[in-house]
């Protein structure tokens, strides 16, 4: 998420103030961390420069862990008889990685209770920018002890693997509970190369289309590799077979609204226009607001493709 100046001035001074306990893993990416603190350069790391970071870290890793890379990011439960059955070494490796997590999820807590709510209305995300189908909004609790309601904010890169990106305000994305909690879960986004969302808008490539009332995307051979990915990683082609709702709508209106219709409106009231009637019973569809209007992609589509069968 992009940070105004002065909220990055206030986050910035926040973390000072904090005291966050020095893990092994802090070594790893020694410029990024001052006595266990994140520095600014951690927190508010440019999207482009995350593979070096991931890199860096794990080549670091590596060296002192003798390759575990695997065991690090997908550890065994403590009660397992896979854990049992781990060296001393990989046990070891374990236990710093768990103190690592806890400290930077407390970090990442810190920026989403203080923060989240200002980072949010920033940046106008509205609606999930995973599947842009789901409201995400903001509320005020009825217990003003306990502030804002916020959605969820999704570590991109997952912090139980990246645990060193937990705070990074660009990998923290609002979302709601389908995307985060049941489609994308802890999933390997790095590793998988999945598109970041908000640096490259896949639902601007994406083109709708229907067959009676079922949305289908209609240009998903054609694209590039790296949008079927996330069409595919975040089932948005299964999401979006569900909204039927939205072609049957249209065709209501459009069958009520017919030229002969429009023409009697129009010797009614002579005020009116053909065009003013098709703004006002299509407004939704015609003019989508792309950050507040859930479906805007299939709305916008379905209409147009609707109106030229029309023509």
């Amino acid at each position: 998420m992009k940070v105004s100046k002065k909220l990055k001035n206030k986050i910035i001074d926040f973390l000072k103030s904090q005291n966050y306990n020095s893990c092994e893993f802090d070594s790893f990416l020694s410029e990024h961390f001052n006595n266990g603190n994140p520095k600014e350069e951690l927190i508010f790391l440019d999207y482009k420069d995350i593979p070096n970071i991931i890199e860096k870290f794990f080549m670091k890793f590596e060296i002192s862990y003798n390759n575990m890379i695997n065991l690090f990011k997908n550890p065994p439960k403590k009660n397992s008889r896979e854990y049992q059955s781990l060296t001393t070494l990989q046990k070891s490796m374990l236990d710093e990685k768990e103190k690592f997590v806890k400290k930077m999820t407390k970090v990442y807590k810190d920026i989403r209770d203080n923060f989240g709510k200002i980072l949010q209305e920033e940046n106008q995300i509205f609606i999930c920018p995973y599947c842009q189908r789901n409201y995400i909004g903001i509320f005020e609790n009825e217990d003003a002890n306990k502030g804002y309601t916020v959605p969820d904010l999704d570590h991109f890169y997952p912090k139980s693997k990246y645990p060193f990106l937990a705070a990074t305000i660009f990998n923290l994305i609002p979302a709601c509970c389908i995307c985060n909690q049941r489609i994308k879960q802890d999933k390997d986004t790095y590793k998988r190369n999945i598109i970041p969302v908000l640096e490259e808008n896949v639902f601007e490539k994406i083109e709708f289309n229907h067959y009676h009332t079922y949305p289908y995307i209609n240009n998903y051979t054609k694209l590039d590799r790296k949008y079927k990915r996330y069409i595919e990683f975040f089932k948005i082609q299964e999401q979006y077979s569900l909204h039927s709702e939205i072609i049957t709508e249209i065709q209501v209106k459009m069958n009520k609204y017919n030229r002969i219709k429009k023409k009697h409106l129009c010797e009614c009231c002579p005020s009116l226009t053909e065009i003013k009637i098709e703004d006002l019973a299509f407004h939704e569809y015609k003019y989508v607001n792309k950050n507040k209007t859930p479906l805007w992609k299939l709305k916008q589509d379905i209409y147009k493709n609707m109106k030229n069968e029309i023509l």
